[in-house]
């Protein structure tokens, strides 16, 4: 077990007994629930790669889907990369979430969202790029401590209204 928590097949080489491979390594867990697919140095994830999970959330009962696609570094989103998020079952009351260290907030009480994330990631947090949702928020800018630093939201309504407003940094 990569993680010795889950049992999990993995399809690689390993060096003392930990993945290390320079070529494309697979990592399925038996229970269906993460697969990674990228290169591993002693035991850790580097390089291009894929991360997808699926899970509930025990205390809300939200379906969590993800797939991440792009650089990792000690098994972190570090570099160019994009996340795609699927939420299912969300509860009335849930108004913000948090992902890759951005709290993203207007969740409109739908059942459903989808959240694209494009950019840079550093050590798994998202510091700078462009956020879509399904519910007509796009923020684009720089980030910083959970929130927009520099830049622009557009939060688009069903009646096609909008709101724009901007962040910027002073100097």
């Amino acid at each position: 077990s990569i993680d010795g928590a889950h049992k999990e097949k993995v399809i690689g080489t390993f060096i003392n007994d930990v993945p290390n491979d320079r070529n494309t390594i697979r990592v399925v867990r038996t229970d269906g629930t993460w697969l990674y697919e990228g290169y591993y140095a002693y035991g850790e994830l580097y390089g291009k790669g894929r991360i997808s999970y699926n899970m509930t959330n025990p205390e809300c009962g939200i379906k969590d889907s993800l797939i991440y696609e792009g650089n990792l570094v000690a098994n972190q989103p570090h570099g160019e990369g994009h996340a795609e998020i699927h939420l299912k079952d969300i509860p009335k009351g849930i108004w913000y979430f948090f992902r890759y260290g951005i709290r993203l907030e207007d969740v409109p009480g739908e059942k459903n969202a989808e959240i694209h994330m494009t950019g840079k990631f550093d050590n798994g947090n998202f510091v700078e790029g462009r956020i879509e949702t399904s519910y007509g928020l796009t923020i684009e800018g720089s980030f910083k401590e959970k929130e927009l630093y520099n830049g622009k939201l557009t939060k688009t309504y069903n009646d096609n209204g909008a709101l724009v407003g901007y962040k910027a940094i002073s100097l």
